[in-house]
């Protein structure tokens, strides 16, 4: 998220001919811009703050294989910016910083990663690179409160998106480079933690939902991430951590307005946002929101949006083979669906009637960051 050309300051104007006359030099001053800072969190006007935001720009104005590109490389801009993400102090600073650190990670990676999938050139990343990305995700998720407390919206959403974006793009470099690493239980869980922020407010309208730029990839990337657990017990409790770590009553309201709102989901999300939102009502059937069955009607709205959208691109001729699937599975759901909340509810009542004290453990439920 930069701040608009009309905004910018002579320091930044002057930094934008500084990266086209002499792109090594001035990302070296970027580098010691950010190693001299002080040693409190970042604000606004700080030099590195504005070099940051001027360089995300430039890098998004610019081609591949311009000078700017080889000179990231040849001072190797990715090391730089896993090691600014992996502090600990990242997500307390400027949130337009953060913002412009992760935007230019993408925005670096993302070229590669196209060039991969069409098998344009082999792209590998080192093995010290992966270990600074996995601490990196580890300190994303220890000091998620930091983010989780920050009262400046705006910019909070803007960085809440680019961190499953984030997440997206490393999980498919993951999983499209030679050497592919185990995937990671911190980057699944910070994925999750941003989709869970960005759609967990209450009352959320269709207009909320339009303004928010996620691709649902969150929950692609934790199921996927669960798929790899050994077995099912360990599935579940691994599950129950996250959604506990990042809120009960939170991580069923985003499910909930995900669902919703599905009409603007594709196959496999859609998909994966009722598995998730399956296996959370079981793990969590004292939940006050699981109990009223709020989530059984999203699901079912989701189902029928669903199910209107493909019969509109029938009359279109536009059915995709993902579209034909995802109709046959809508008539087998529908044929079950009137028995789940006759199953939900008398699961409920009998844990109320056999279990008196489940009501004492709704601290389970808080709503954790």
């Amino acid at each position: 998220m930069s701040i608009a050309h009309s905004e910018w300051t002579a320091n930044q104007l002057a930094y934008q001919q500084a990266l086209q006359e002499g792109p090594t030099a001035a990302l070296e001053r970027l580098r010691a811009a950010f190693q001299d800072r002080a040693s409190a969190p970042l604000s606004k006007r700080e030099e590195v703050v504005e070099l940051a935001d001027i360089l995300g720009f430039c890098l998004r104005e610019s081609e591949e294989n311009t000078e700017l590109w080889r000179a990231m490389a040849e001072i190797n801009i990715i090391s730089l910016l896993v090691d600014v993400m992996a502090e600990p102090d990242f997500l307390a600073h400027y949130l337009r910083f953060a913002s412009s650190v992760c935007g230019l990670t993408i925005n670096y990676l993302e070229p590669s990663l196209s060039a991969v999938r069409q098998g344009r050139r082999k792209v590998t990343l080192s093995d010290t690179l992966w270990s600074k990305i996995d601490r990196a995700w580890a300190s994303l998720w220890a000091n998620r409160q930091h983010l989780a407390n920050n009262s400046d919206l705006k910019l909070k959403l803007a960085l809440l998106d680019q961190l499953e974006h984030l997440a997206s793009t490393i999980r498919a470099f993951e999983a499209a480079v030679p050497l592919n690493p185990r995937s990671s239980q911190d980057l699944a869980r910070v994925a999750y933690f941003a989709w869970v922020q960005l759609y967990s407010k209450e009352r959320m309208t269709e207009r909320d939902v339009l303004s928010l730029r996620s691709g649902h990839q969150a929950q692609v990337i934790l199921w996927q991430y669960l798929d790899n657990c050994p077995d099912d017990q360990t599935r579940r409790a691994t599950m129950t951590r996250i959604i506990e770590d990042v809120g009960v009553d939170r991580s069923f309201r985003a499910t909930e307005n995900a669902l919703k709102w599905s009409l603007w989901m594709v196959v496999p999300q859609f998909f994966t946002c009722v598995k998730l939102f399956t296996l959370h009502t079981t793990l969590f059937l004292s939940s006050a929101l699981s109990a009223n069955h709020a989530g059984l009607s999203a699901v079912a709205e989701a189902m029928e949006q669903q199910g209107r959208r493909i019969e509109y691109a029938k009359t279109q001729g536009r059915v995709s083979t993902a579209d034909e699937w995802l109709s046959m599975r809508i008539v087998a759901a529908g044929a079950v669906f009137e028995y789940i909340e006759y199953a939900q509810t008398a699961a409920y009542d009998y844990c109320r009637t056999n279990y008196p004290t489940m009501q004492s453990h709704r601290h389970r439920n808080s709503e954790h960051g």
